[in-house]
């Protein structure tokens, strides 16, 4: 088997490195001075120095580590010397210092480049962009082992700046944007920082006002660029070249990025990378070098094998299958067996109107089944052995969270009882709202405070949902209640629970300086093979003082299962 993990090769176990005391302002001040000719950077009491030229002069004492017991100097020596050798390799190439990422510059590797108009090629594009991070694990001998972790992913990027696209008739007002700063000693080698700054609420000549996360801030146009956000990206091509035209090329290069990201393709193209990353020279003009092997196989450690379970699909045991999809089309649930009293689901559906065909054809998939289809020829139907499946349709207008929460109240008041689930349109675009403004979680809380689960989905799954459905009727069936499913208990151990610890991390707002929180604030119980028993909702507490409010919330459900389940 083959990974995306590169191994690095030392040829020594002790080197020599430059190190001076640490004092408060001296490693900015060195990077002002040196930085063309050495890397610096602090660990614990000192800074270390990695001259990066035969001709520099020695800054520091010179000590000798051991790579075993000095891990966190290893580790940014690596680093440093990686970024410099990378440099001397594509010297005009400007990426980001760590994780290491850079965009490929061949148009092949562009999938806007053969969709867009010719004006507006090297504008508008979205590149492969290549990322390598640097990891070390212990191999079976307990030695520390190194390595180049590679991976590709593709981002849009627009080239011309706010004041350029002002002046070329695009109306930036009411656009999310981002800024760019570079410490002075960058000297154009490393990419400069990107922040997402706000929201630009109105122009004042070249001047933008943003409403920041700070407050109302005045930025020059000339230094703010659009966010890449498929709102931002999809308004900007729909300008320049027409709405039907732009939602068609941002279709194709869809579709070509799914082809792009395929297992196969992705793992051609590391490995492609990997074998020019290993051609190069990894060294510093002290004693400090390395090499980056070929070698991206993973062997299998010496331990134990974990034995795939049959899954249980009845209560007496009788009907097992080892595969999931295989033995819900053979046998049903296990809720079949079980008394499960969900077989007739009532549903609300909420989508925009243009999508109403390709919603209602998906309607009638996930009812019904794709006739051609491996694994859901039958559909929910059929597979779960629901009795019926009603769909109550409401029409939305717009995007906006009135409409949403308009759609929601419309539905419930022409109902008698609330609906067991809610299939509701979502889209990407959404991400940049703050939860108050967001439609999907406006309209999420109110149907939870009904008692109406949610399944989202996006008008794109909707349109081409063969790989998809199955998975979608998986997650329906269970927000529904029904289990599809059990496995093997340990009958060796009496009344075994799985607790699983769910947690969020909450941030004051979207943009640059917000102050985040981590929070953890639900435990869901199972039992042994796999049923689910109960869930505990524990008070919103900081991270750190979790534990003791875990222990509590614990004791209570425990207590309470004791209760239940004798």
């Amino acid at each position: 088997m083959k990974s995306n993990f590169y191994p690095i090769a030392f040829d020594f176990e002790e080197f020599d490195v430059q190190r001076i005391p640490f004092q408060e302002g001296l490693l900015s001040q060195l990077k002002r001075v040196h930085n063309a000719t050495y890397s610096f950077f602090r660990r614990g009491d000192f800074i270390y120095i990695s001259p990066g030229t035969p001709d520099a002069e020695p800054l520091g004492q010179t000590v000798r580590l051991r790579i075993q017991e000095h891990l966190h100097v290893v580790s940014s020596l690596i680093k440093h010397v990686f970024f410099r050798a990378v440099k001397e390799a594509q010297p005009t190439l400007q990426p980001e210092f760590y994780p290491f990422r850079f965009a490929a510059r061949r148009s092949d590797f562009d999938l806007a480049w053969k969709y867009v108009p010719d004006h507006l090629r090297r504008v508008l594009t979205f590149k492969r962009i290549t990322e390598v991070q640097f990891r070390e694990h212990a191999n079976t001998n307990q030695r520390l082992v190194f390595g180049a972790l590679i991976n590709h992913q593709y981002k849009w990027n627009l080239s011309r700046n706010c004041k350029e696209l002002l002046e070329a008739g695009f109306n930036v007002s009411n656009r999310e944007v981002t800024g760019t700063q570079s410490p002075d000693y960058a000297d154009g080698v490393v990419a400069p920082e990107i922040s997402l700054l706000g929201r630009i609420q109105k122009v004042n000549g070249s001047t933008a006002v943003i409403d920041t996360h700070n407050g109302l801030e005045n930025y020059s146009l000339k230094d703010l660029h659009l966010h890449n956000s498929r709102e931002n990206i999809t308004a900007f091509l729909r300008w320049a070249i027409g709405e039907s035209q732009a939602d068609q090329v941002l279709r194709s290069i869809k579709d070509r990025e799914a082809q792009k990201l395929k297992l196969s393709v992705t793992m051609s193209e590391i490995e492609a990378m990997g074998q020019w990353l290993s051609g190069l020279n990894y060294h510093n003009f002290d004693s400090f070098g390395f090499r980056i092997t070929q070698d991206n196989t993973v062997v299998s450690p010496a331990s134990f094998s974990l034995t795939k379970p049959n899954l249980i699909f009845d209560l007496s045991k009788t009907r097992v299958h080892s595969k999931p999809s295989i033995g819900l089309n053979m046998y049903g649930p296990y809720s079949r067996s079980a008394g499960f009293s969900g077989n007739s689901p009532r549903i609300l559906v909420i989508f925009h109107r243009q999508h109403a065909g390709d919603f209602t054809r998906f309607l009638a998939h996930l009812r019904d089944g794709v006739p051609e289809h491996q694994w859901f020829p039958n559909g929910m139907i059929g597979k779960y052995r629901l009795t019926n499946m009603t769909f109550h349709i409401e029409e939305l207008t717009n995007y906006s969270v009135e409409e949403y929460l308009g759609a929601i109240e419309r539905g419930v008041g022409k109902q008698d009882a609330a609906f067991d689930l809610a299939i509701i349109e979502t889209s990407e675009d959404f991400r940049s709202l703050q939860n108050t403004e967001n439609p999907y979680f406006r309209a999420k809380a109110m149907l939870y405070m009904q008692g109406t689960t949610v399944q989202s989905i996006k008008p794109d799954t909707v349109r081409s949902p063969t790989y998809t459905i199955d998975g979608i009727a998986l997650q329906i069936y269970a927000k529904l209640g029904g289990t599809p499913w059990t496995v093997p208990g340990d009958q060796s151990v009496d009344r075994e629970l799985v607790i699983g610890i769910g947690s969020t991390i909450l941030r004051q707002g979207q943009y640059a300086g917000a102050a985040q929180t981590r929070y953890v604030g639900i435990s869901t119980y199972f039992s042994a093979d796999g049923k689910y028993l109960t869930n505990s909702r524990t008070q919103n507490v900081p991270y750190e003082q979790y534990f003791d409010e875990l222990l509590r919330n614990i004791k209570s459900a425990i207590d309470r299962l004791s209760n239940e389940y004798s």
